[in-house]
């Protein structure tokens, strides 16, 4: 059974302790169990959803989250479904990101930006939205460092877990943010994928470089 003709795939995230397990989501939530060898579509409202983000507690990694229309969660794996309180007003959510040190942690970009430190059960703003925004990254060495990419009004950090924020786009269009990755090592240096390119800061956000040559 193909599940992905005709389905376009949007986001992917592997297992940290058993690397077989893999989790794709597109117009619903998909698993695989060997490697990409055979997939199932997961149970639950995820089913129908169109799916963002997908992100994976590094502690215990029966433990998914997932932007749909909200946030999902599942605690087994991806056989139940559950989905978080963001608030009637909530629209869409794009991007995820949790923490490593701390995963019940997570941090959820649409019209807004919102905060758990629950897992989920509850959730905060802590930044209201005019740009909607659709990813997000987060320091791994510091997690309390988070970038946070919009549609409209280029990249943001905030240093102190998401209670300010600072636009930090000196050196590349103010554009469509569309892909955000840090270096695990040495987290300072952050690259940036946009409508206007490809882009690096080797200072955690101050400046940034075009680096599209071959592109």
């Amino acid at each position: 059974h193909d599940y992905f003709i005709g389905n376009p795939i949007r986001c992917l995230a592997i297992d940290p302790l058993a690397p077989n397990t893999v989790y794709a989501g597109g117009q619903g939530i998909f698993k695989t169990t060997d490697g990409g060898k055979s997939w199932s579509r997961v149970t639950g409202e995820s089913t129908t959803l169109d799916i963002h983000a997908l992100v994976i507690d590094p502690l215990v990694p029966s433990m998914v989250y997932a932007a749909g229309g909200h946030v999902l969660k599942t605690t087994d794996g991806g056989t139940s479904w559950g989905k978080s309180p963001l608030g009637s007003s909530v629209s869409e959510i794009h991007g995820l990101a949790i923490d490593p040190q701390m995963p019940s942690t997570v941090y959820a970009a649409g019209s807004s930006i919102f905060k758990t430190t629950d897992g989920g059960t509850s959730w905060w703003e802590v930044m209201k939205g005019v740009y909607d925004f659709q990813v997000l990254a987060i320091d791994p060495q510091v997690p309390s460092t988070v970038y946070a990419g919009s549609r409209s009004g280029g990249l943001f950090k905030s240093t102190n877990g998401g209670t300010s924020w600072s636009a930090v786009n000196t050196g590349m269009p103010v554009t469509w943010v569309t892909a955000l990755a840090i270096d695990p090592q040495v987290p300072s240096t952050v690259y940036v994928g946009s409508v206007g390119g490809l882009f690096k800061s080797t200072n955690g956000g101050t400046g940034w470089s075009a680096v599209n040559t071959g592109m």
